[in-house]
């Protein structure tokens, strides 16, 4: 194995802009989540694959009320790739104790650059890519900021 990969869910691996529009037009909320799967990104299920075969562990700390991420992502159909999910409603670097379990090297990938800059304060040895997105980019110069999850496969098949 290699270490872990750790994913945020919105925005990351599903186009969450695109969820809120239906959510804005449905009655039930319930309604928008069963469709959750056709919300998720062309190459999420490809890319979370290939870095599976490719002996990684897969992580997914995702930010939100539980009970309503623990429906997203269970309609996304992208559940069975990961090993470890952490639900949180608090800062994700408060799970710093969970995710130090997890077999290292960590990389986090997650389009919120604030959060990977408080990651990265408190695990210094961990490396984080950025997926481009409508939140504030990353302040570390050493983090990458790519267009689309092949990028930030291309990057993770070079460590």
């Amino acid at each position: 194995m290699k270490g872990t990969v750790v994913f945020d869910f919105d925005d990351t691996l599903v186009d969450t802009a695109s969820f809120k529009r239906l959510l804005a037009d449905v009655t039930r909320p319930e309604d928008a989540v069963e469709r959750m799967a056709q919300f998720v990104f062309p190459s999420a299920a490809r890319v979370l694959g290939r870095l599976k075969e490719d002996g990684w562990k897969l992580a997914l700390l995702t930010f939100g009320d539980r009970a309503w991420q623990e429906g997203k992502v269970g309609r996304s159909g992208l559940l069975p790739f990961f090993d470890h999910v952490l639900y949180t409603s608090e800062p994700k670097e408060t799970c710093i104790p969970e995710i130090v379990a997890w077999m290292g090297p960590l990389v986090f990938v997650n389009d919120h650059g604030g959060e990977l800059d408080a990651l990265k304060a408190r695990l210094p040895s961990a490396v984080m890519i950025a997926v481009r997105g409508v939140k504030p980019e990353p302040s570390g110069q050493d983090t990458p900021i790519c267009q689309d999850l092949d990028e930030v496969y291309s990057i993770i098949a070079r460590m």
